[in-house]
């Protein structure tokens, strides 16, 4: 339930040693590094004496994208869910891949397929092309190059409408009809040279579009073989590179090594950038784990010429954000992180959120047999990809609630049980059911006000911590602690009826009004405080915003109840009516699943950023990331 502490160091080594210390910190991943071009320990040097930037991506592109492109031709393989995951290598084999493998070859080869791939589409395509347009003059009996001015007659070859096909024979010119379709006639056009003007203009009126010929020779049906022949030289050669790029993906298990070898070395390379060298000495800045403080300096101890400095951290300083929960809480540092680590000085509202979270996921689903499937469908991912996963975590848990919430309110699988007649499943159910979200909906809606009275007092009452904690008692007892004491009051008159609870109510509202304002004009300070109290009536729509608990509850239900009738009503059909029953209750609960699954996890989390977050957290801290040694592709065993 907290952030870890930091300490700030600056690192001093001499050059001969410079390579094998900063190997040996990459190894640890124990250092975050910042830049010291941006801090103001060196701010007489010159900005002209920063290193240039490295123009080392190009490699690790070109690596990337033979990567994925041939993957398509690999078996899958992988230590993740279907082959996703990292290819695992042994620390031999990585090594010797290292050492004596050249990506060049198979970079410049599979590039030069990829561009003859291309430049053969575009072929295809212009041929394609070229042959549609064609095709409907194969039957002209003419070489093509014959079209022109040929002595005293100019022949040419067109489309004119369909409609207008009769108005030719009033023209100076004689024609041959070719082809035609629907819309088009395909004709062959002669006319003398010296009524060439008067032949265009009768044939402009009939909508007569000439069709280029002058780039072809012979005849059209000559031209129309020789373009499918050229075709299926084309498809014959794109089987040719298809298979050698199969043969190419033999190679990318050795790409993959070489890229996140590639990927490790750079990421050491850039340090250069971030730190500041003089001829004999290097200098790094960085932040360490408290927790690792005596790990980094045993690695500084092996190095005659290196020194550690702690530095001061100054009041202006955010240091990098690392959360530290326990091992419960740890999957929900998601939730965080994706609205934004904390301020070193703030809270990690990670724990906070987490019960809330979990509880709220499950209301969002009530139905028990939703949550029995998300439950065990996210633990066996979990178990497939080896490895812990943060997403399918929160929903195992969310699951498990959400077993005990449609237990409580009869939800398995929507109204299966009773609609089906399962007496006895429908006997335990009874037995389990608190109530109906259908026969008492008041209870339901109740029961989700309540749930966000509590979470917005609890979010209340972290911001007046919080603001204590930082030394700003005053605004925290004018704000934070007074509404607490008025929405408490509020519930205590209203709900429990207790009359005395006035005091308390009209206590906090004199807090917001004297003291809420800092202006030193105390008619200013009462108007301040005035409006202050008016904003207040944003708790309303903050706790009507938890009745969204309740909506999507009953729309859960009302989805899976939706999928029992029409699978209820396929039933009596002859024959195949038990399996179309069955086929619809699968398929129609696997879509509800999906479909409420998303919505429970989504606005779950709106109500934690929207409704709790804003009345204690701002976020803004950096993350915490380690110098370390990339591994995008490959695991390295051992």
């Amino acid at each position: 339930m907290a952030i870890s502490d930091v300490k700030k160091v600056l690192l001093v080594v001499h050059k001969d040693e410079k390579g094998a210390l900063v190997k040996e910190l990459q190894k640890a991943s124990i250092i975050h590094i910042s830049d010291i071009w941006q801090s103001n320990l060196f701010d007489e040097l010159k900005e002209s004496e920063k290193p240039l930037r490295a123009q080392r991506d190009d490699i690790l592109q070109r690596l990337k994208r033979v990567i994925n492109g041939l993957k398509a031709y690999a078996p899958p393989s992988g230590g993740g869910l279907f082959g996703g995951g990292r290819e695992k290598v042994s620390s031999k084999e990585y090594h010797e891949i290292v050492k004596n493998y050249d990506p060049s070859p198979v970079l410049e080869r599979y590039e030069q397929i990829k561009r003859r791939q291309n430049n053969i589409k575009l072929e295809k395509n212009t041929i394609r092309d070229l042959v549609n347009n064609l095709s409907p003059w194969e039957p002209m009996d003419y070489d093509v190059t014959e079209f022109g001015e040929r002595g005293d007659v100019v022949l040419t070859a067109g489309t004119v409408p369909v409609k207008s096909v009769e108005l030719l024979k009033d023209a100076p010119a004689e024609f041959e009809e070719v082809n035609r379709d629907s819309k088009k006639v395909y004709v062959v056009v002669a006319y003398l040279k010296e009524k060439q003007n008067e032949a265009k203009k009768a044939l402009m009126a009939c909508g007569f579009e000439p069709f280029d010929f002058s780039s072809l020779k012979g005849k059209v049906s000559e031209i129309l073989a020789e373009l499918k022949d050229r075709l299926q030289e084309l498809e014959l050669e794109e089987e040719k590179l298809e298979a050698e790029l199969a043969e190419l993906a033999s190679e990318r298990r050795k790409l993959l090594v070489i890229h996140d070898y590639y990927a490790t070395l750079f990421e050491r390379e850039k340090i250069d950038e971030l730190s500041f060298a003089t001829d004999e000495t290097f200098i790094l800045a960085g932040w360490v784990l408290k927790d690792n403080w005596d790990k980094f300096n045993g690695i500084v101890d092996k190095f005659e010429s290196a020194t550690v400095v702690e530095l001061p951290i100054s009041d202006d300083e955010k240091p990098p954000i690392a959360l530290k929960n326990k091992k419960f809480f740890r999957p929900y540092e998601l939730i965080t992180e994706m609205y934004g680590l904390p301020d070193f000085r703030e809270v990690d509202p990670t724990p906070l959120l987490t019960p809330f979270f979990i509880v709220f996921f499950g209301v969002c689903l009530t139905d028990a047999g939703y949550g029995l499937i998300i439950a065990l469908f996210s633990l066996w991912l979990m178990k497939k990809m080896g490895a812990s996963n943060k997403l399918l975590a929160i929903l195992a848990g969310g699951g498990l609630f959400t077993i005990i919430a449609g237990a409580l309110t009869g939800g398995w699988f929507g109204d299966l049980f009773v609609r089906f007649n399962m007496s006895f499943l429908n006997s335990i159910r009874m037995k389990l059911m608190w109530f109906d979200p259908m026969q008492e909906p008041m209870k339901f809606f109740y029961i989700s006000l309540a749930m966000g009275y509590i979470q917005i007092l609890f979010g209340l009452m972290i911001g007046f911590y919080n603001k204590w904690k930082l030394g700003e008692k005053l605004d925290g007892i004018a704000n934070e602690l007074a509404w607490i004491i008025v929405l408490m009051g509020l519930v205590l008159l209203y709900v429990a009826h207790f009359g005395w609870a006035k005091w308390p109510i009209y206590l906090g509202l004199a807090l917001i009004l004297f003291l809420s304002s800092k202006s030193k004009n105390p008619i200013l300070r009462v108007f301040e405080g005035l409006y202050n109290i008016y904003n207040g009536i944003g708790f309303v729509g903050d706790l009507l915003s938890y009745v969204r608990l309740m909506a999507l509850g009953m729309v859960t239900a009302g989805i899976a109840m939706a999928v029992n009738i029409t699978a209820q009503l396929v039933k009596p059909i002859p024959f195949v009516g038990w399996l179309i029953a069955i086929l619809i209750l699968i398929g129609g609960h696997i879509f509800s699943i999906a479909v409420n699954v998303l919505g429970a996890f989504v606005h779950t989390m709106r109500l934690q950023y929207v409704e709790f977050f804003t009345h204690f957290y701002t976020d803004g801290g950096k993350p915490f990331r380690p110098f370390s040694e990339r591994y995008d592709f490959v695991e390295v065993e051992n």
